[in-house]
């Protein structure tokens, strides 16, 4: 209760109230204190409209109203995030007129929607969800106001922008530019823009402005305007360059060297805060975007001219790398960061050989590019981007995935050569390797907008913990010495079983009848039905796998027998996924088989000429990681059970001896067309049939009757499981053939083919 006046918390001096009131954290206890009395309403209200986020157009009437109501409101607002989803975009123009009425705003974020959205890139509709706040008049106003009118956002400190303009004008900054040269502005993160436009300045101006940290995500950058920029600031501390890693149309970047970072003006640009840089991040963009360097052969002393620079990161694309291992490692720095953010895109899902080339480009960089005078305390911290792979199986089992996560990550003897020869340099100096994720299983794309989660670092590896690698120690495994040593002083174990005691464990195993199949199933992250019960729980014979992590004997000897016993079994549905994953040797016949299988998936009916089956009965199955198999009903692929017989035929049976022509089938059948479309006898019905295309070779070089022999041939030898109403046909040359139950008919002659 407050109480009168003369004894309540109302005979406190303001002083002392403000001081209470700025101890209340909750908007809404703010806002029932502004209630209660018009004394209480005057001094709570400047904390109640000190930050605002909106994220709706009718959210943003109500503030609209709300401070013409009060002229004095707009002083109160300090810090205001602007972050509307296209559907709610109506309404929000109407802060424009109050935004330049803030005199004390002091940090600013304006996020709209981004022209890469679903809505507009997949529907082919015009991007109509430009900013609804007009931000270039109001930056342009806020250094060069227009006459009579004083300067806008005048006290602005923090300003973050990703918004877009409309038409032709989406990824420019036109007006904006202005900003650089705002008289308070310290930070400024722009993304999704073309970092480029007119801005020039005087010889009174260079050096002026008090920015210290520029954070540019997904641009594309010109060097030529990043020089004009990096000119003003009197001594930037941070800057960030992320070049665009996501290129869709409109948005690709000058293939121009000179425009780009690797043109050698880009160092040029970077010495003009050598005097003052502390920090630098450089991603050069998407590695199918890459323009060719020129080098500079001065390059490396120009790195090493930061002299205050003391965090490098930078992706394995930069040129700046280039510059770094030929001498440039500034005096001052304290850690590199290296980045695989480009070249994982470009990596696809081979996980192992993008581990190689990080590995092998540190390793040679701190055998060979370390200087002498390298920071005692020196940290190299090698950073992998989010990786989709994750997404792709569920692994409930901590160690489990601790043990997948090193087996697809790790070098772990270029990991100890590293870590090793940076203890050489100091016995504080550092290693470390970390991941990127996301907890909920959901990835995003930076920048990352209202609503989406945002990435944590999880460390896999430290050089302090020299053997240990996502929390599992390896040292039994990897230091020999140390095993020589324990087997010295009788700690240490030794299988002295001779080879066929150990054989007729390996047969016990293989013998259990429990150990049944592994069904391998495509579940998106967290959403098995089981994920409450461990894999052992699911897989009892999941446990003999152990085994192959006793030792190397029993790994080389054992792990072949069991995958061969367990060999495990995938549903066509998965197969597409599954291959994404573990591409066959064949990346052509892995793409077709993709190719083949959700082209099925989505299909009702087909276009001519047909879906290709011809790379699944190509596909060596038997000698293939796992055994392709179909879940019954086949409701989810949209194929009939027709179907269904037909391509289990295709991966059942074998071919190796069928013969056309006296030539392997291989070579004699080039397509081999599935087709379905509407009935022609019944108006509801569905029409299928399999087109079999013959070589040009046999087209002209073999009979009529050898190619009824041949057609013949194969309806034998693919028709066992076919039901009724399941054709095969083959147009060759001059006949036109049809199978209709195993009997094979000439339709019809087509004419003289001429010889080839």
């Amino acid at each position: 209760m407050l109480g009168p006046a003369e004894s309540g918390l109302l005979r406190l001096v303001d002083e002392l109230l403000l001081n209470i009131i700025d101890h209340i954290n909750s908007q809404d206890a703010l806002c029932s204190l502004a209630a209660t009395c018009t004394r209480f309403q005057g001094l709570v209200e400047p904390y109640i409209w000190r930050k605002l986020e909106v994220l709706t157009g009718d959210h943003a009437r109500s503030i609209a109203a709300a401070l013409n109501s009060r002229d004095d409101r707009t002083d109160y607002i300090q810090d205001l995030a602007i972050r509307y989803s296209d559907q709610y975009r109506d309404g929000i123009e109407e802060l424009n007129h109050f935004l330049s009425l803030m005199g004390k705003l002091r940090h600013l974020h304006v996020e709209s929607p981004c022209p890469n959205n679903v809505e507009w890139q997949h529907s082919g509709i015009y991007f109509d969800g430009y900013s609804r706040i007009d931000y270039t008049n109001l930056l342009a106003g806020s250094v060069y106001p227009r006459s009579g009118m004083p300067m806008t956002l005048p006290m602005l400190q923090s300003l973050t922008l990703h918004a877009h303009g409309s038409g032709d004008n989406k990824y420019k900054l036109g007006r904006a530019v202005a900003m650089f040269k705002h008289p308070t502005l310290r930070n400024i993160t722009l993304s999704c823009l073309d970092f480029d436009g007119e801005l020039e300045s005087s010889d009174s101006e260079l050096k002026t402005t008090p920015l210290q940290s520029l954070t540019l995500i997904e641009c594309n950058v010109s060097v030529q305007f990043l020089e004009n920029v990096l000119s003003l600031p009197k001594a930037l501390k941070e800057l960030s360059i992320g070049e665009r890693l996501h290129v869709f149309p409109e948005c690709k970047p000058s293939m121009d060297p000179q425009y780009r970072t690797s043109s050698r003006q880009f160092l040029v640009a970077l010495k003009k805060q050598a005097h003052s840089l502390q920090r630098l991040t450089h991603c050069g963009g998407h590695v199918g975007y890459l323009t060719p360097r020129d080098t500079d052969p001065e390059g490396a002393e120009k790195l090493r001219s930061l002299v205050d620079l003391e965090h490098l990161e930078l992706g394995f694309e930069s040129h700046l790398y280039y510059y770094l291992r030929q001498s440039g490692f500034p005096p001052a720095l304290k850690s590199l960061k290296m980045l695989d953010s480009a070249i994982s895109i470009n990596s696809g899902h081979d996980l192992r050989s993008l581990s190689d080339i990080a590995f092998r480009s540190l390793t040679s960089l701190v055998d060979v590019c370390l200087p002498r005078t390298l920071a005692d305390d020196f940290t190299l911290h090698l950073k992998f981007s989010d990786h989709s792979f994750f997404r792709l199986f569920e692994i409930v089992d901590a160690t489990e995935q601790a043990h997948l996560l090193s087996a697809l990550f790790f070098d772990r003897a270029a990991t100890y050569k590293i870590a090793s020869i940076l203890k050489s340099y100091s016995t504080n100096a550092h290693f470390l390797v970390s991941r990127e994720t996301f907890p909920s299983g959901k990835s995003f794309i930076p920048p990352y907008m209202h609503g989406e989660d945002l990435p944590v670092e999880e460390l896999m590896y430290t050089s302090d913990d020299f053997w240990r690698f996502n929390g599992i120690n390896y040292r039994i495994m990897d230091d020999e010495n140390w095993r020589d040593e324990l087997k010295k002083g009788k700690k240490l174990a030794v299988c002295k079983r001779c080879r066929k005691l150990r054989n007729r464990i390996y047969d016990a195993i293989i013998a259990d009848k429990e150990l049944g199949k592994v069904n391998l199933r495509y579940l998106p992250h967290r959403q098995s039905k089981d994920s409450k019960d461990s894999l052992t729980d699911r897989y009892p014979g999941r446990q003999y796998l152990g085994l192959t992590q006793a030792n190397r004997t029993l790994r080389v000897e054992f792990l072949p027998l069991y995958m061969i016993a367990r060999r495990p079994v995938i549903q066509l549905a998965d197969l597409p996924k599954y291959l994404e994953v573990f591409p066959l040797p064949d990346s052509a016949l892995t793409i077709s088989i993709t190719t083949v299988l959700r082209e099925l998936r989505c299909m009702k009916y087909t276009k001519a000429p047909g879906i290709d089956l011809l790379p699944l009965l190509r596909a060596d199955w038997k000698s293939s990681p796992f055994l392709p198999t179909f879940y019954h009903p086949w409701g989810s692929f949209g194929a009939d059970e027709t179907e269904i017989e037909f391509l289990l035929l295709l991966l059942e049976e074998s071919y190796d001896e069928l013969v056309f022509y006296d030539e392997l089938w291989e070579n004699a059948i080039t397509a081999l067309y599935f087709n379905r479309c509407p009935s022609s006898v019944h108006p509801e019905g569905m029409e299928e049939y399999v087109t079999l295309c013959l070589s040009a070779e046999v087209n002209v070089g073999a009979s009529d009757d050898e190619k009824l022999d041949m057609f013949q041939h194969f309806v034998n030898c693919t028709s066992i499981r076919l039901g009724q109403g399941f054709d095969t046909r083959c147009i060759s040359g001059t006949l036109s053939m049809v199978a209709e139950e195993n009997k094979v008919t000439v339709v019809k002659h087509l004419g003289v083919v001429a010889k080839a």
